[in-house]
């Protein structure tokens, strides 16, 4: 298989920011990783709630969490069209899997749905599920080895990272980042979007391919308390009743968290931020930029 690591692709307006992408003969995988902490309920309407407990294992707080089944299972579906419609797969699978990579978190899926629970593993089970999933498929091969590069070089192709510009946002001139006895650098400048490479040839080289169980992680940060957070929050509540619409259409808690890590101060910088396109900036984006500058 080839593994691909930290894909971001832009298609139609929509961002979707892969943590694993697994391409085999048979079949491609989207794991989606979260280093959650905390125990994990999944009740039988699928919703997650996040329990903390003190050292003596009593529970001193709960919280829903946006599901990240639903959330892969929309990387998926924006990875699906991208391919189709670039002509590199037709009827191919696409499968998802989201691997929890915290060793401590206790998982409790006994009463959720089933197309949750077969959807949803702990990372120590990766191996098991790859192998099970390929043994079931063994006499079945949908992709030739080059077809397979031509997927992976066209994603790498495609790739859209998130360029901060640390000079615009922190007010920071040349003069900061030289030395005295050397002539100053042009400030770095945010790649433009550019617009979806198809491709046209085989791939002579492999990609890079990633070491999957070594690498699954997520960057977490403690902004809960924040006034930005809170102000945040309030007004994703308030569209979301006025709307009538769940709060995480309008943006997730992770989408949040890049905002604020973030930080935007123009429209062009609230696009890098993770899940934004330009369709969800006209309906919200002059909104969060003023709560961003009231609670710097």
């Amino acid at each position: 298989m080839l593994i691909l690591h930290d894909i971001r692709i832009e298609y139609n307006d929509y961002v979707a920011q892969m943590d694993f992408i697994l391409i085999t003969h048979q079949f491609i995988y989207v794991l989606e990783t979260k280093k959650l902490n905390g125990d994990i309920e999944i009740t039988a309407d699928g919703d997650f709630i996040r329990y903390f407990k003190n050292s003596f294992g009593k529970v001193t707080k709960k919280e829903g969490i946006y599901s990240p089944i639903s959330q892969n299972t929309r990387h998926v579906t924006i990875l699906k069209e991208m391919l189709t419609k670039c002509g590199l797969i037709k009827n191919f699978p696409i499968r998802s899997a989201v691997i929890i990579a915290n060793p401590k978190t206790i998982i409790n899926k006994t009463k959720c749905p089933k197309a949750i629970q077969c959807q949803l593993f702990k990372y120590d089970q990766l191996t098991n599920l790859l192998k099970r999933e390929l043994d079931k498929l063994k006499d079945e091969m949908h992709f030739r080895e080059k077809q397979m590069y031509e997927i992976a070089e066209f994603l790498m192709t495609n790739h859209r990272p998130i360029i901060f510009d640390n000079m615009a946002k922190y007010s920071l001139t040349n003069a900061d980042y030289t030395k005295s006895n050397q002539p100053a650098t042009p400030a770095p400048q945010p790649t433009p979007k550019t617009p979806i490479v198809e491709p046209e040839k085989p791939i002579k080289e492999a990609p890079v391919i990633a070491e999957t169980a070594a690498c699954i992680e997520e960057n977490s940060v403690c902004i809960e308390d924040t006034t930005v957070y809170k102000a945040l929050k309030e007004y994703r509540l308030n569209i979301s009743r006025a709307e009538n619409i769940k709060p995480y259409f309008i943006f997730n808690n992770d989408e949040m968290e890049s905002i604020i890590r973030t930080n935007p101060k123009s429209k062009a910088e609230l696009l890098t931020c993770k899940g934004f396109g330009e369709k969800k900036f006209e309906k919200y984006g002059d909104a969060i930029l003023e709560i961003l500058r009231k609670n710097q």
